[in-house]
């Protein structure tokens, strides 16, 4: 999320055509605008459209790389770095178009009006209460999967889900999801639930060793970075 961009269009009988396009970015929870004039910070309460919380945004014609494949007569990008974003936080993103007559809305902005978003670049908090990270079970020990993920303390965009990756190490093949079966492709298979996981094991073989890895994502396609790895001995003493 290195910038921000829209499009803009000048419709009507009497359209004199888009001169420029202001841009302006504020956080929602402090209910300041960022300062474009220093920028210095999320410390801008004055809304006025010539004033410090507005700055020019980048104009192409009929670009397809930035115009979504040319459906708009204009479109404006604005470069704004993630080192200004709060993990967690919601920002609101506001445009006014000026045409060349000019006109433009000068009137201060309200909650709905752009878009609105939530920063996340943290992945959620991911937990495996079956199996344990390094343990090692034998059959009569062997529960089915579960644990938690949570992503509320970790930027707020929500649990999309939790996946499982489990190999023969014998065989050097991987589960598919579908019934028992494995083969060679790494195959991350989604379990049931999000905050709270689970998910059978398939039928494992006689005297075989199986390594699992867990990994969770989130609304903002942060994936956890520390997953579950533990040892499954499938015959009747533990590894």
């Amino acid at each position: 999320l290195t910038a921000v961009s829209g499009t803009a269009r000048d419709a009507g009988t009497d359209h004199a055509g888009i001169d420029v396009v202001k841009a302006a970015v504020r956080d929602v929870g402090a209910n300041r605008w960022w300062n474009f004039s220093t920028n210095a910070g999320f410390n801008v309460t004055n809304t006025d459209v010539n004033g410090d919380a507005w700055t020019l945004g980048a104009l192409a014609q009929n670009d397809p790389l930035r115009c979504q494949n040319g459906t708009a007569d204009w479109c404006w990008s604005l470069a704004f770095s993630t080192s200004r974003y709060v993990t967690g936080q919601s920002y609101q993103v506001v445009a006014r178009a000026k045409d060349k007559a000019p006109n433009i809305n000068a009137a201060a902005p309200g909650g709905g009006e752009g878009k609105t978003f939530i920063f996340d670049d943290k992945p959620p908090l991911f937990k495996s209460t079956f199996p344990m990270p390094g343990q090692a079970y034998n059959l009569a020990g062997l529960q089915a999967l579960a644990g938690t993920a949570n992503d509320a303390a970790t930027g707020g965009s929500g649990v999309q889900g939790v996946e499982i990756l489990l190999k023969d190490n014998s065989l050097n093949k991987f589960w598919t999801g579908a019934g028992s079966a494995f083969d060679t492709n790494v195959n991350w298979v989604p379990v049931s639930g999000t905050t709270q996981w689970s998910r059978n094991f398939p039928t494992l073989s006689d005297n075989t060793t199986y390594v699992m890895w867990a990994r969770s994502s989130d609304a903002a396609l942060n994936v956890s970075t520390y997953p579950v790895l533990a040892h499954i001995n499938n015959n009747k003493e533990a590894d």
